[in-house]
């Protein structure tokens, strides 16, 4: 007696990077240039089998086992993604800072729309550097820095995009097929577009801060739309609607005691943060 349910998942994981570097000074200039490619294969094969009655007790070959109390599944599903993508960085006399990145990215898990470009520009100014704030004792460092990007995002898609899928079955010794889900085409990237604004700062021996300010606003959201049940599917994923992000960050370290046999410093750090859905 007994019975033996097994179930196998074997799952793969390609990646290939090509990646050039380069990089150089010159007086008070350095700047890095990078440009890169990279393609990620993931597939994932699963098994299932449940038979019953062993000729053996505790046998844990299928074979040893009479009948078939289920039918056996099997499946195969995956999704690639290729990506390109540069990067420029420069600095001038540790005073100004630029980066400047551009990417695009191609999903398979998307039917038709299935790349897109995204990039971003950042800068940033250390006036404690600059000749006139030298040797100034209560503000030993001052950076300000500013950035503009947009991101893409496909978690929450499946790997079947773009196509209506079906589960295949017995009814009556005959075979039928009922819906299992169903795909929207047009689906494609969910974007978003973030600004931000700092400050990094030390007052004299005794206080460290950094504070941000961002603004982040995602449009094409992926969500699951409900529709009709008479269709024999529930939902449905597709892009709709915008949120807004936006918050304000901060860290402080006071330094209340340094001397040569006692340190004592006190952290302080928070944030507010304030979630809208402005399109739905």
């Amino acid at each position: 007696g007994g019975d033996l349910f097994q179930s196998v998942t074997e799952t793969f994981t390609y990646n290939a990077l090509q990646l050039l570097r380069y990089k150089r000074e010159f007086g008070a200039h350095s700047f890095e240039v990078l440009a890169a490619h990279e393609a990620n294969d993931f597939s994932s094969e699963n098994y299932t089998d449940f038979k019953g009655k062993s000729v053996l007790p505790g046998a844990t070959d299928l074979d040893l086992y009479l009948n078939q109390l289920s039918n056996s599944t099997g499946f195969t599903e995956g999704r690639t993604l290729e990506s390109y993508f540069g990067q420029l960085n420069y600095d001038f006399d540790d005073r100004f800072y630029f980066t400047g990145s551009i990417r695009r990215d191609g999903s398979s898990r998307f039917a038709n729309d299935k790349w897109d470009t995204f990039w971003s520009l950042g800068g940033a100014w250390v006036i404690s550097n600059e000749s006139w704030l030298s040797g100034n004792d209560f503000l030993r460092f001052l950076k300000v820095k500013g950035s503009y990007g947009t991101t893409g995002d496909e978690n929450g898609v499946g790997f079947f995009t773009g196509v209506n899928t079906f589960n295949p079955s017995l009814l009556g010794n005959e075979a039928a097929i009922r819906p299992r889900t169903f795909e929207d085409p047009n689906l494609t990237w969910e974007r978003a577009s973030q600004w931000q604004v700092g400050a990094e700062f030390s007052l004299g021996s005794f206080l460290d801060g950094v504070i941000d300010y961002y603004q982040k606003d995602t449009e094409n959201l992926i969500f699951e739309r409900r529709v009709s049940p008479s269709t024999g599917v529930a939902v449905i994923v597709t892009n709709d609607g915008e949120l807004r992000n936006s918050g304000l960050e901060f860290d402080m370290n006071f330094h209340l005691v340094n001397t040569q046999d006692v340190t004592l410093d006190l952290s302080v750090n928070g944030a507010v943060y304030d979630n809208e859905i402005t399109v739905m």
